[in-house]
């Protein structure tokens, strides 16, 4: 969705008819819509809130999707119920996943973040330069800024497109890995 104001929807509209404007709304984003939006737009309380959102999962229950939250907003997918069949329906569709060495770099700079190239080369024990720029590029991770390490290197931290690709409301939601300080 674009950073432009939310104009709120006009009191007229009743509220037999919110739950398909939610519904229509998250679909037509294609991605995550902020919560704060969805709460300008509406106008809704904490309990309207709750009611409208139960009320489309429901209605949406019945066509195999739902609504999930996820990096600070909700966004509309399908129902995890369908996941074995929609892998075998798509399995001609080639899905660009993340390489092995991908996978290792973006789990450093997740649980580490934020972090310099250097301090994950030192972990993997190989260069990482190619792979970070991959990763850059598929804003799972972005620069947060200069070290005040000789050199002054980048930093690096995962972004809201890293948590929508990984279905995490927010960093904390990454596993707890045993030796591994969470941030």
């Amino acid at each position: 969705m674009s950073d432009k104001p939310v104009e709120s929807v006009e009191s007229g509209v009743e509220s037999s008819s919110r739950t398909p404007l939610l519904c229509a709304i998250l679909f037509s984003a294609g991605g995550t819509v902020e919560f704060g939006q969805i709460e300008e737009f509406f106008g809704w309380s904490d309990d309207e809130f709750e009611r409208e959102f139960s009320r489309a999962r429901d209605a949406l229950s019945d066509v195999g999707l739902t609504i999930i939250e996820v990096a600070g907003g909700w966004r509309m997918v399908t129902s995890p119920a369908f996941f074995d069949d929609l892998k075998r329906f798509f399995t001609k569709i080639k899905e660009a996943g993340l390489s092995k060495a991908a996978l290792e770099v973006l789990s450093v700079i997740a649980y580490r973040q934020p972090c310099t190239r250097a301090s994950v080369e030192e972990i993997r024990g190989v260069n990482s330069e190619g792979v970070i720029r991959g990763l850059l590029e598929r804003r799972l991770i972005k620069v947060k800024e200069r070290s005040d390490a000789p050199g002054r290197p980048f930093t690096y931290v995962t972004t809201d497109r890293f948590l929508e690709v990984f279905g995490m409301r927010s960093i904390a939601d990454l596993p707890r890995v045993e030796g591994l300080k969470n941030s």
